[in-house]
């Protein structure tokens, strides 16, 4: 890479690829047994309970438990950690910025350790849904949770959404990577006017290439058939005693950490 240009739609190209991409991995029999909907089940019931925690201490216990359990499906914790903290750092550490600077209890602008409390639970509730997020997608295929959310009731067509955006995102990823290896061939002599030129029409030249292809794609779409109507191939499943077992499971370990903070919020 002689240039920043280069090296920054390759380290962009690689972010992307490094959220979206996850290797799945090996899990244990207890784990793999559970049903793809009651997995995402099992996600929601997550992500409400830790919505209604509010002690830091609470949600630094929740965090602890959840690599106990990523440890225990033997998930990379340094990929696993690696992977949420870069997702916090970039977006929410921008947010919650302000509240060091901000009182929540007086309103008056100025450092404040209440602010920093604010902060810093913002910050753990966005890492543990993140974390939460990322175990499903490190020991679930991708094909099988959009199994498990057509099994759950969700509309068909969103989830014909998602599952193209998810496609697309790669394509176009790679193809932004291609136009500039192409052009990177034929460039002699470097020159910034002429790069920065050149940005601008790949950009539009993206653009244009997106539109192309998705006109293709639904004329592709409408001469084999598709509807509105998106049908995942699931092979229902009879549900036992048993297939409830870590749905009952997840409720009562939230119910007790939310039962604890409560008590120790009140007093």
């Amino acid at each position: 890479m002689n240039n920043f240009i280069d090296k920054t739609l390759y380290e962009i190209n690689r972010i992307v690829k490094d959220f979206l991409f996850f290797e799945v991995v090996e899990t244990p029999d207890f784990w793999k047994d559970v049903k793809d909907d009651i997995k995402i089940v099992i996600l929601i019931l997550s992500l409400i309970g830790v919505s209604l925690i509010h002690n830091l201490c609470f949600l630094l216990l929740a965090y602890f438990l959840l690599l106990i359990f990523a440890y225990l499906l033997k998930i990379d914790l340094r990929k696993f950690m690696k992977r949420s903290f870069s997702f916090v750092l970039f977006f929410t550490v921008l947010i919650v910025i302000p509240y060091l600077f901000f009182n929540p209890e007086t309103l008056n602008i100025g450092y404040s350790h209440k602010g920093l409390y604010v902060a810093l639970r913002l910050i753990f509730r966005v890492l543990i849904s993140i974390s939460l997020a990322n175990i499903l997608f490190f020991t679930t295929p991708w094909i099988n949770i959009v199994k498990g959310l057509r099994m759950l009731g969700v509309p068909s067509l969103a989830i014909a959404i998602i599952y193209m955006t998810y496609r697309y995102i790669f394509f176009f990823a790679n193809l932004a990577q291609d136009i500039f290896l192409a052009k990177k061939s034929r460039t002699i002599e470097f020159n910034y006017k002429r790069e920065y030129s050149f940005i601008g029409s790949a950009i539009g030249l993206l653009f244009m290439k997106a539109r192309m292809l998705s006109e293709e794609v639904s004329q592709g779409m409408i001469s084999r058939g598709f509807g509105k109507e998106f049908h995942p191939i699931i092979k229902r499943e009879k549900y036992t005693i048993k297939d409830f077992l870590p749905i009952i499971m997840e409720i009562l370990i939230i119910g007790v950490l939310i039962w604890m903070d409560r008590k120790f919020y009140l007093n």
